[in-house]
């Protein structure tokens, strides 16, 4: 029926359940939030944005609402509150599952949630009965969900090792289980792992390490023996995983000389190491380190970008282009080719290199066209991509960016490295003039492009 119904006509669907939901939020503010009801019918919020919001499972007395075409299919559009009838609470989830738990975990044990939608207008008691009460039970026998919450935490009661056990909640009907593990007490957990794995530390800077266990610490936590050997390294003696973590942080200091450090963690008497190496400087991996966008006079076959190889090892460059604009960076892109030794720059552009640009010695000689952009009202940047040239689209996040002109001015977006929009960096040179970086956070306009050949970044 709602097929064939025209579109702007007032539509009533009862008795309807939720089977999938696009939640506010989960998309960005330019995405209509919509959820999936039986049927395959859409509701979505172009006027009005259901509070709360539904959740997947929730069953639904009543929708009323405008009937919109958009996007190929029939959408019911609520346009107010009074168009949804929510109904009594209804369960839509317990978890998380698989869950485990120790034998002599006696105290609140919060390891599992009830879940309900909409929150009850009276405190609201959901049952969980159990397939083995013998090792393990939910105290009082269920948990109680408080008026206008949508959800409480599950205190267990086990007795004794063994399982899994599964633990069942129902409300109204409906049914939702998890599977619990009872861990037995006078067994530690050993360590699976040391990370990350290896680790890198500038001199006399620290690091930060996690060891990961198998499972989650006893309810008096887990004590981890730690020790080091090889190039001098300071770090705690032990250190503790709080009940119930699957892992724990603990901090490692260099030095004053460089090299390799072995890092061991034991638990249960097992151990595991990762190697630490001790850098006189540190990587910043391959940056923009100047960039040399308007020549004196005409552009043309002048302009060039400088990168820098902090990584500490070779790189092949097959795989690393670079953009440029001020709408955004697919205004002009170059493939880069070749390699670039650790610690060394490598100078794209040109492919003159003569007075009129300073002399850049050219690792690739190749016209940067178009232009690059010369700075105006908005800033215009310069973007590195860790893929090839033919895939950087207006939406794709660059490794390193420099952007150029008045503080603020950053007003079509250009993204930056955590793909968000990017601060301006640095302000737009004159010309005749490049922009230089002086260190992985800042940017200066020289007077004397190409002065530092390779500067090397901290």
């Amino acid at each position: 029926a709602l097929a064939a119904a025209a579109e702007g006509l007032l539509v009533e669907v009862r008795d309807t359940t939720v089977l999938a939901v696009d939640p506010p939020g989960a998309d960005g503010e330019t995405v209509v939030n919509e959820l999936l009801v039986t049927g395959n019918l859409s509701v979505d919020d172009y006027l009005h944005l259901i509070d709360p919001f539904p959740e997947v499972g929730q069953a639904l007395p009543s929708i009323r609402g405008v009937l919109r075409y958009n996007w190929n299919r029939n959408k019911l559009c609520p346009r107010s509150a009074a168009d949804l009838t929510f109904g009594p609470p209804a369960l839509v989830a317990f978890g998380p599952s698989p869950a485990v738990v120790y034998d002599n975990d006696t105290g609140a044990v919060p390891a599992l949630t009830v879940s309900l939608s909409p929150p009850p207008s009276s405190d609201t008691v959901v049952p969980i009965g159990t397939s083995n009460s013998a090792l393990l039970a939910a105290a009082g026998g269920g948990v109680t969900v408080l008026a206008g919450t949508t959800s409480a935490e599950v205190v267990l009661a086990p007795s004794m090792p063994g399982g899994p056990v599964t633990l069942t909640a129902s409300l109204g009907g409906a049914e939702r289980t998890v599977q619990v593990t009872v861990l037995d007490s006078a067994v530690a957990p050993h360590p699976v792992s040391l990370t990350p794995n290896p680790a890198q530390v500038v001199l006399e800077r620290s690091v930060d390490l996690t060891v990961t266990l198998v499972r989650p610490a006893r309810p008096g936590g887990e004590t981890v023996t730690l020790g080091a050997s090889g190039v001098a390294v300071t770090l705690p003696a032990q250190m503790i995983i709080a009940a119930r973590q699957l892992s724990g942080e603990f901090t490692v200091t260099a030095g004053g000389a460089a090299g390799s450090a072995t890092i061991t963690a034991t638990a249960g008497g097992t151990p595991v190491s990762t190697e630490l190496e001790v850098l006189a400087t540190a990587p910043v991996g391959l940056v923009l380190v100047e960039v040399f966008y308007d020549p004196s006079g005409s552009d043309a076959e002048l302009e060039w970008v400088k990168l820098y190889n902090g990584t500490g090892q070779t790189l092949e460059l097959a795989g690393y282009s670079l953009g440029w604009g001020g709408e955004d960076y697919t205004y002009g892109t170059i493939q880069l080719v070749g390699s670039v030794a650790p610690g060394a720059c490598f100078v794209v552009g040109g492919p003159t290199s003569s007075a009129a640009n300073f002399s850049p010695e050219l690792a690739q000689g190749e016209d940067l066209n178009q232009d690059l952009q010369n700075g105006g009202s908005a800033a215009d940047g310069v973007a590195l991509f860790n893929r090839p040239a033919i895939d950087i689209t207006d939406t794709t996040v660059p490794i390193d960016a420099v952007l150029y002109g008045a503080p603020a001015s950053n007003t079509n977006g250009l993204l930056g490295p955590s793909g968000a929009p990017a601060a301006v960096s640095v302000a737009d040179a004159p010309s005749g003039q490049s922009i230089v970086r002086t260190s992985v956070s800042s940017w200066i306009v020289s007077a004397t492009p190409n002065a530092v050949p390779c500067p090397t970044l901290q």
